[in-house]
């Protein structure tokens, strides 16, 4: 796969050719020392999850993988864009995506990727 849109070098080829977009770091955003704490630990995460009002804060289990990636997604672009919302989307770096699917992988290695806000 064609992968020259990487400039960090930790991007992976992506399903839509809107999705191959890359942090364009020198030292790739995945490595900076706030990234692991912000978007990757889980009790981060799992407090996320609890704000963004996904789940009850007595749970006690584990939360599934696709509710951690999506807390880590949401992490990020609050970390790096701040605000974001209604008809104001951001596409997250491949790399970044790949970290949090690393961490927090689909069994079946299956997916969603972006979901577009009507009207976009």
């Amino acid at each position: 796969g064609n992968r020259k849109w990487c400039s960090c070098g930790n991007c992976q080829e992506m399903p839509t050719e809107n999705e191959c977009i890359c942090c364009q770091e020198m030292d790739c955003i995945t490595e900076h020392g706030s990234f692991g704490p912000v978007c990757l630990l889980a009790d981060v995460l799992r407090t996320a999850l609890v704000g963004m009002h996904q789940v009850r804060n007595d749970r006690l289990e584990d939360y599934p993988s696709n509710d951690m990636r999506l807390a880590g997604y949401r992490q990020f672009t609050w970390w790096t864009y701040n605000r974001l919302g209604k008809g104001n989307r951001r596409v997250i770096p491949s790399c970044v995506v790949a970290s949090i699917r690393r961490n927090y992988p689909d069994a079946a290695g299956n997916y969603t990727g972006i979901k577009r806000c009507r009207g976009q």
